[in-house]
Formats: C-alpha cells, structure tokens, sequence
C-alpha cells in the first residue's frame, strides 16, 4: 500500500519500512532512567485463587504494571505538565503522519555567550548557535509539523542511561528553546529526559516559553539511529488514550521521496 504526503502544495511518497526512535521498554533488563527514578516495573496479578503468570502455573499471563513515564524511556507530553489545562497528548496527536525533519546538533559544555538561570560545572548544551549551523529551518517541510534533534554524540548508551548518574542529561540554552519556539512547527521529538536541567528549582522556563503555544508536544528519550540521515521525513507518534500530562509513546520515521 502506497501512502502520499502533500506538504505544501508538493507530494511525496512514504518509504517502507519505518524507523524505530522509540526506546524498547523492556521489564527487567537495562533500561534508561531520569530523575532518580525507579525502574519500570512488570509483576504478575495475584489474586485470591490466581497468578498470572504460566510458569508459575498460572492458565494465563496478566501483569500489572509500574512505571513512571517522564522517567521511564520515551514519552509525549503537553502543557500538562506545567498547568492544569486537561490537554493530554492523545488530544494533540490526531493526524496518522506529520512532516517532520531530523536535525543533529552537537551538545557543547560552553554556552556561548548564550545563558540558563542555575546552570552548573559540568552541564551539556544545545545552544542556539549550534541549531542555526544545522540550518533548513525555513524549509517549509516542518510547518506544523515536527522537529526531530539528535544529539552529538550519538551513543548506544542513551537507551539504557541513568541520566546525570551514567552520563549527563543535555538540555536547551534560554536562546535556544526561544529560537525553536518561535518556528511554526507543533511537536519536538529529543533524545535526552527534559528541556530543562534537570535540577533547576522547579523553574522549567524552557518549558514554559515552547508551551506558550498550548497545542504542542514534547517527546523525549528518544533514540535516532545513525541510520537515519538528516533530512526530511514523515514522523508517526502514536500515543494511548490516557488522561495524563505525559504517556509512553511509539516514534517511527518514513523516509519522504518527494514525486516529481
């Protein structure tokens, strides 16, 4: 089945297969962690007269789950997460494919003249300087659409990191989250747990300036595969039907071949 984007007035072909940047949530093996948080969790249901689990001799298999999803691996979410407006991200995802367009930036330890309110010795940063090198902004493929970043360097260990224990958690520099916010584009698609510091005194100011406008999205930890060159692309987040400021979410890229 063939599937054909129009972006602005010129179409284009969705090419099989996706790609996955999403991070696997596997139960009981490595996985990635913010915040201190505690791993996801998959337990059998027991009641009185049943487990749920066969190999326990269990007819079935029914788990109960724990998780925390702004910690826990990749996640969507909304200004939800900053004020009580009930818009939750199924409500903000209601197209089956967005034109979208994957970025690397490489992170700095030097913010260039640039600033954020309470940063410290050893943070990570994408700065406005490094986003204006990538350059394509002004493409008109992200029009409301999405923005795809990966991060430089681009290693393995981000799908299984305990963020600012194993290795720093990146964020944005104040120019940076104002210049991506200004562009006309509804859903950021990163690799690394927050906007922000991840210790910032509750401030969230990088959060509270790209969600000025409400109807967007955040998706964070995520994983680009190297596979996926830079360039234009149509992005499928799919979301559960859960009203809460953030949920597990499924990323994939199609690669777009635009039909002359």
């Amino acid at each position: 089945m063939d599937i054909i984007g129009v972006v602005g007035g010129r179409s284009f072909k969705l090419l099989y297969p996706g790609i996955e940047i999403s991070i696997l949530q596997s139960f009981g093996e490595e996985q990635p962690a913010h915040f201190g948080a505690p791993n996801a969790m998959a337990r059998p249901l027991k009641v009185e007269g049943f487990i749920g689990n066969t190999d326990e001799g269990g007819s079935c298999n029914v788990y109960e789950l724990s998780m925390i999803p702004h910690c826990n691996g990749t996640h969507t979410e909304t200004i939800e997460h900053i004020e009580k407006q009930a818009i939750f991200p199924f409500q903000c995802l209601n197209q089956p494919f967005y034109p979208g367009r994957v970025v690397t930036i490489p992170l700095t330890s030097d913010l260039e003249l640039e600033t954020y309110q309470g940063h410290g010795a050893g943070d990570v940063f994408i700065t406005k300087k490094n986003l204006l090198k990538a350059g394509h902004w002004y493409s008109g493929f992200i029009e409301d659409g999405a923005v795809v970043i990966r991060t430089s360097p681009n290693l393995e260990s981000k799908k299984t990191a305990k963020w600012d224990l194993t290795q720093p958690a990146p964020f944005f520099t104040e120019e940076a989250i104002q210049f991506l916010g200004e562009l006309p584009f509804q859903h950021l698609i990163v690799d690394f747990p927050s906007l922000d510091r991840t210790h910032d005194e509750g401030r969230l100011k990088n959060h509270r300036e790209f969600f000025k406008n409400p109807s967007r999205t955040v998706s964070e930890m995520a994983y680009v595969p190297d596979s996926a060159k830079d360039g234009n692309y149509f992005v499928s987040l799919q979301v559960p039907l859960l009203s809460l400021d953030a949920v597990p979410s499924r990323l994939v890229l199609y690669h777009a071949k635009e039909i002359i």
